[in-house]
């Protein structure tokens, strides 16, 4: 009972610290949170039950996940950067960071889980200055995400990944809707 109250209070705090976009806002024409960027760093956070083996492979996934989105960026022509260059104040630079959450299901009768709950969230992150106080500098503001919440099969990482090149994409499209190509 306490792992379910967990993991749902995990899933709140992440689905409503931040704002997601719906269809009407990827397809508009300006998104303003996203004029600055210039270069896209990847960053990748996968956070699993450290006391279930069946999630050991967890910096195998994060690396391979950080491959597949600066490829698929990189493929639809989104500028990159490493992250030691889109440091916190830089002016040119963005973080796209993608936090993954695994946990599993609780059993309902022999004791073990074969099914896994994964949420996901994409996110720019980027320095700000507020219009109202242009004096202050907020370091690392979320300025736009997606997300995504499944459950599957504990170890199917295949179908974790589709979800991010889902997320990806919704990115890569929001991007140039406001970077238009040249």
């Amino acid at each position: 009972m306490r792992k379910t109250i967990l993991i749902f209070w995990i899933f709140a705090s992440l689905g409503m610290s931040t704002r997601g976009d719906d269809e009407a806002s990827l397809a508009s024409p300006m998104r303003r949170s996203l004029l600055g960027i210039r270069e896209v760093a990847v960053s990748v956070e996968v956070l699993v039950d450290p006391n279930d083996s069946r999630f050991n492979d967890g910096q195998l996934v994060t690396d391979s996940f950080g491959d597949a989105i600066e490829k698929q960026l990189h493929d639809a022509g989104v500028p990159l950067t490493s992250l030691k260059d889109a440091t916190l104040f830089s002016k040119k630079g963005a973080v796209l960071s993608l936090k993954l959450v695994c946990w599993p299901v609780p059993a309902q009768e022999n004791g073990v889980s074969k099914l896994m709950v994964s949420h996901m969230q994409l996110q720019i992150e980027q320095p700000v200055r507020p219009v109202n106080n242009p004096q202050v500098l907020i370091p690392q503001a979320v300025t736009w995400s997606v997300s995504s919440t499944a459950v599957g099969q504990i170890g199917a990482w295949q179908t974790v990944q589709k979800s991010a090149d889902d997320l990806t994409q919704k990115f890569i499209t929001a991007y140039f809707s406001t970077h238009m190509r040249r």
